[in-house]
């Protein structure tokens, strides 16, 4: 049976994903789901267009991580830096 899992556990997983990778271009959310003890199955979603101009709606980054006790965020395949902010 799935144990509750607290909303500021899932927030603080979002932003570390989204600072460790940037923020890609149309997203939508970060899907975190807990499928075990505290191993994470993490979804990027991002709406684009086809070449059509069809709405698309798409898992553009998947992680599988592992929150350790003291908060750190473990995955695999690790998150690189894809997306940077631009500057002034």
């Amino acid at each position: 049976m799935h144990q509750p899992v607290d909303d500021k556990l899932i927030e603080k997983i979002q932003a570390k994903v989204l600072n460790r990778l940037g923020k890609p271009p149309g997203l939508m959310s970060v899907h975190c789901v807990n499928v075990f003890d505290n191993n994470w199955r993490i979804n990027v979603w991002t709406k684009g267009f086809t070449d059509g101009g069809v709405p698309t709606h798409e898992i553009t980054h998947s992680f599988f991580c592992e929150v350790t006790k003291g908060g750190t965020l473990r995955c695999n395949p690790k998150i690189e830096k894809t997306y940077y902010s631009k500057t002034k």
